[in-house]
């Protein structure tokens, strides 16, 4: 009987430890998943609980895209060129820098932009170049005497043009170009001051619109968080904090940690906001109403730990689009994964196609809604590259036809990058614990059962301790008696390291 008692009180004991390690799952589940300021406004998660983690196990892969050259010809001169974008009809928007290059003596120590750069004026240059590539003609030209440091750039389905500027600190919303615009239709911060609430920003880097107008913010620098607003500019939620190291695939960070969000990207049928995670490597993204983590990518063994910008087209199931940047060691000297583009499976994670060998300091990227043609845009030399779609490309997708997967599921390969993902998140040990803890609960409880039908197959004379919450000990065990007086169960209710610090020491800039 002694035997009993005590595998009672273990089995009691075994049953806390698993509400208290249940406890604490949640407990680390909310803190790792949930944005900071997550407000319960919006609650239609997409089913995507599952992480995209790219990965492979060869360094060959084709390239799928091959450069057009010839559409250079009647560009205009352009300086740094920090953003591109495709609108529907296939206009390319270029944003460059006109005669402004970003160094080391840009900005002070409280990332203000240096008063001989203020004193200088806005840049007299048309710092915007809508480009048709099909007649091979400008179609417009425009944004001088407007911004100081131009970044990023963004076209909605309306065709209003959404651009950064990280000397302002501010984001505009342009309306759909007819004409060549002097007055933003709408601008978020204030001029020349930076900060992190909800009216000001500190180098924001990229903005992303969803169909209905809402938008999001990658204020990348400084801040390292991503914000949503209304389409009125009103702030509704935001996400993200600053890490101060490379993590690289051997040491995941959180889904939530950033080294400068450097672009943004709507992936529609997906319902997610992606950012180019720069110093991470990585393509990590939300959902697009509520800001929870929905997968990423990342290939940091065959693209280094530096991802500049992102872009996505539906084409089957998804792919999305990246450029890495040159790893920097010494002056003049670019060393690791050789420089290019790549283009990822959104139904696999996998890394399908390399492109762009060409590419020497890539800064941004936009790929057509048909996948067929993608924009890259360089900081040095002063250049946009266009690379069209080969016969690779086709046939790859004809091959895969049958596979009619279009939600991300785990593209990987490694075991090791899993757990790492998952012991980065903090949850394995939860889990362990509670694993653990129910199957010794249940061995323990299948022990009382066999000793209880042994006791009233031949112990009929052993004496009870009371164990049995009073009941007579030639009962034996019910489970009923443990519960309480009810004979079985109740129903219940179920209810700054700028990126252009790399740029300055290169012959190019």
């Amino acid at each position: 009987m002694y035997l009993l008692d005590t595998l009672f009180t273990v089995l009691v004991y075994s049953l806390f430890v698993v509400c208290i390690a249940d406890l604490n799952l949640k407990a680390e589940g909310e803190l790792v998943r949930s944005p900071r300021y997550l407000t319960n406004q919006y609650s239609n998660v997409v089913n995507m609980s599952q992480p995209i983690l790219g990965s492979f196990t060869s360094t060959k892969i084709e390239e799928a895209y091959t450069e057009d050259q010839d559409w250079l010809k009647d560009l205009p001169a352009l300086g740094q060129v920090s953003g591109v974008t495709v609108d529907a009809n296939g206009l390319v928007y270029i944003f460059h820098r006109g005669d402004r290059v970003w160094g080391s003596q840009t900005f002070d120590n409280q990332e203000r932009l240096q008063d001989n750069e203020r004193l200088r004026g806005p840049i007299a240059n048309y710092t915007i170049i809508v480009h048709d590539p099909s007649t091979r003609t400008t179609v417009i030209r425009w944004g001088q005497n407007l911004f100081y440091m131009p970044h990023g750039i963004t076209v909605d389905k309306d065709d209003n043009v959404w651009l950064t500027d990280v000397g302002l600190h501010q984001v505009f919303k342009f309306k759909a170009l007819k004409s060549n615009p002097k007055i933003a239709e709408l601008s978020l911060g204030e001029s020349f001051v930076p900060g992190k609430d909800s009216a000001h920003f500190c180098k924001p880097t990229s903005t992303a619109v969803t169909p209905w107008g809402d938008f999001f913010v990658a204020d990348g620098y400084c801040n390292s968080r991503i914000v949503k607003f209304d389409k009125t500019g009103v702030k509704l939620i935001e996400w993200g904090r600053s890490d101060n190291q490379r993590s690289g695939i051997s040491n995941q960070p959180s889904e939530y940690t950033f080294l400068i969000p450097h672009a943004l990207v709507i992936a529609e049928d997906k319902e997610v906001v992606c950012t180019a995670d720069r110093e991470h490597g990585r393509v990590v993204c939300y959902n697009w109403h509520n800001g929870t983590y929905a997968f990423k990518m990342s290939a940091t063994s065959v693209m280094g730990l530096r991802l500049f910008s992102v872009s996505y087209s539906p084409v089957e199931g998804g792919i999305f689009a990246v450029v890495n940047g040159p790893e920097f060691y010494s002056q003049y000297q670019y060393q690791g994964p050789k420089v290019g583009g790549f283009v990822f499976s959104a139904k696999s994670g996998k890394l399908i196609f390399r492109f762009g060998g060409s590419l020497v300091n890539p800064h941004d990227i936009t790929i057509s809604p048909d996948g067929k043609t993608i924009y890259a845009c360089e900081l040095g030399p002063y250049i946009v590259r266009k690379f069209n779609s080969n016969q690779l490309f086709s046939a790859f997708f004809a091959s895969n036809a049958t596979t009619t997967t279009v939600k991300p599921t785990i593209g990987i390969h490694q075991a090791e990058v899993m757990k790492e993902a998952i012991e980065g998140s903090g949850i394995l040990p939860a889990v362990l614990i509670t694993a653990s803890a129910l199957v010794f609960a249940g061995v323990l409880l299948v022990a009382a059962l066999i000793y209880s039908k042994a006791r009233r197959r031949g112990c009929g004379r052993c004496k009870s301790n009371g164990w049995m919450l009073g009941r007579n000990s030639a009962e034996g065990f019910k489970l009923g008696h443990f519960l309480g007086q009810h004979q079985g169960f109740q129903k219940v209710n179920t209810g700054d390291e700028s990126e252009e610090d790399d740029a300055e020491v290169t012959p190019f800039a």
